[in-house]
């Protein structure tokens, strides 16, 4: 049947009462007739057309089904698969058309089988979620930390003594972060230079929530505005907005704070995560595909997910002597990333991927898992 349904069918008719099957045969046409009496020979043949006709709906409607469990992505091939199905056996049966004069019930319940399949279909194409691009983000030049700067602010920070300097140093020289990673403003910044921006009663080593703010506006803006300039999307594009960091959770939120700087819809769907580790960059891409789902976006033809991932190290920095609290000082550093997805189909051909699995698998459950990574004050508070 595939290959020889090479042409167009000719239409397919619901009138109502009368339900009329009109094929095209690419082999000889041939042509029978089936009255609407009531004598014993012809009812004999319209219920053995009937009996036939259920069985090739049948086949239908399973070659249907595979080809929706396949997700096969050409829609146009039951236009060309019903007709064949249909017509061969028909053909080589009676005649060149057939006329099958059902009750409204029958036709209606057919008619409805069909669109049910044709709509389960699309939903099933609508349902990938594509990655159209990413971006991370570079701070500006003066904001970077090599080996000797940052043995150098530890040194002027005057906080820790010598064998934490000593630790910090031999951890850095073998935990592969090279000399362009960066710090945030605030932990360059001397405490002169801190006191004449944020007045005399700042402290010397505990930095602000607006210094924090500013390191998180810094990465989340300049991030996205690179990511949507490169896609050029619009910010009132994005339907969906997942925001990710995990130590920083101010209020208003930081989702919160690039709707209010980029003027995003008022109905984008936005959540903020926070206290979930590195690994929530992962959750969030599987929260914004979760969403695209049940999205429809604008008529139907899907919409846009932003998700944004980050951490914000301007107010945990450690600034006491335990190694075990020492290691982010030497691992962490300042930056971010965002991406754009999507479940519009027209956006495939210019997507970098396609997202195929989520696989989660929470072990808060276990104990040990559980503290792997626990945040409190050390022993001298």
């Amino acid at each position: 049947p595939l290959a020889a349904a090479t042409n167009l069918p000719a239409p397919l008719f619901f009138p109502s009462p009368t339900l009329l099957f009109s094929f095209s045969n690419l082999s000889q046409p041939l042509s029978t007739s089936l009255p609407n009496t009531r004598n014993k020979t012809d009812l004999t043949a319209r219920d053995a057309a009937l009996r036939f006709y259920g069985r090739q709906l049948a086949s239908a409607l399973a070659l249907g089904a595979g080809i929706f469990a396949a997700g096969s992505s050409t829609p146009g091939l039951w236009a060309r698969l019903l007709p064949d199905l249909f017509s061969r056996p028909l053909a080589a049966a009676a005649g060149r058309t057939v006329r099958l004069e059902l009750g409204l019930l029958p036709a209606l319940s057919a008619a409805a089988l069909l669109l049910a399949l044709g709509v389960l279909l699309k939903a099933k194409l609508r349902t990938k979620t594509y990655l159209l691009d990413f971006a991370c983000y570079k701070p500006p030049e003066e904001c970077r930390v090599p080996l000797d700067v940052f043995q150098q602010q530890s040194r002027d920070a005057g906080v820790f003594d010598a064998d934490a300097l000593d630790f910090q140093t031999r951890v850095s020289e073998r935990n592969g972060v090279s000399d362009h990673a960066y710090f945030p403003p605030a932990l360059h910044d001397s405490a002169e230079s801190r006191r004449a921006r944020l007045g005399d009663g700042v402290s010397p080593t505990t930095r602000t929530m607006r210094e924090a703010r500013e390191e998180a506006q810094m990465v989340l803006f300049g991030t996205v505005s690179e990511l949507l300039a490169r896609l050029s999307l619009s910010p009132q594009d994005v339907d969906v907005l997942v925001v990710n960091c995990s130590l920083f959770n101010p209020t208003p939120s930081l989702s919160a704070m690039l709707i209010n700087h980029f003027g995003m819809r008022a109905d984008v769907t936005s959540f903020n995560l926070a206290g979930m580790g590195c690994s929530a960059g992962v959750l969030a891409v599987q929260l914004a595909q979760k969403l695209l789902q049940t999205h429809k976006g604008k008529g139907g033809r899907g919409g846009y997910a932003l998700v944004v991932s980050t951490e914000n190290i301007t107010q945990n920095w450690y600034l006491g002597d335990d190694r075990s609290m020492l290691i982010p000082n030497t691992l962490f550093r300042m930056g971010g990333a965002a991406v754009v997805l999507t479940n519009k189909a027209s956006e495939r051909p210019r997507a970098k991927y396609e997202l195929a699995h989520c696989v989660r698998v929470h072990l808060g459950g276990d104990d040990v898992a559980y503290e792997c990574v626990f945040q409190h004050e050390d022993a001298d508070g």
